[in-house]
């Protein structure tokens, strides 16, 4: 492989990197926006587990994000973004590197599996409150336990 050829390799890299990093922060300030809305409305809607658990798949933090706890999702998508590169790591030399490979599909299979499956969970949690009762869901909103007194719940 020619330098070029491999300059080339390193700037499409980081241009994906810089293209993931820029989703991952929109997801996260959009969470952020939303937590700072009033939540006084009862009216809160259900969210869908299997719409949560393909938009984990689809892109990282966004299934937590979207089941209303996006901290959960960390530890499993830094497994998965590591496996991813790891993958890269093991095919970007002129030979393939088979170990680095393996363990990269092993590791971001693993990381995959469990980001998906916890952002299902996630959001069938937050549909449990809201259905238990709609109060609680202010919980993971941000309103400290004085407010939570204020309406009749205890911390």
């Amino acid at each position: 492989m020619t330098s070029a050829a491999s300059a080339q390799k390193r700037s499409e890299m980081k241009r994906a990197t810089a293209r993931l990093t820029i989703a991952i922060v929109w997801i996260l300030a959009t969470k952020i926006c939303l937590a700072q809305t009033d939540t006084t409305d009862r009216s809160v809607d259900l969210r869908s587990p299997i719409l949560a658990g393909y938009k984990e798949w689809t892109l990282p933090f966004s299934g937590y994000a979207y089941g209303g706890d996006w901290r959960k999702g960390i530890v499993p998508n830094i497994l998965r973004i590591g496996g991813v590169a790891a993958i890269c790591v093991g095919v970007a030399g002129e030979r393939l590197n088979p170990v680095t490979f393996t363990t990269g599909f092993a590791v971001g299979g693993v990381g995959t599996i469990w980001a998906v499956t916890g952002a299902v969970m996630v959001t069938k949690h937050r549909n449990a409150l809201i259905n238990s009762n709609g109060a609680e869901i202010k919980l993971s909103l941000g309103v400290n336990s004085s407010q939570l007194l204020s309406i009749g719940m205890s911390s």
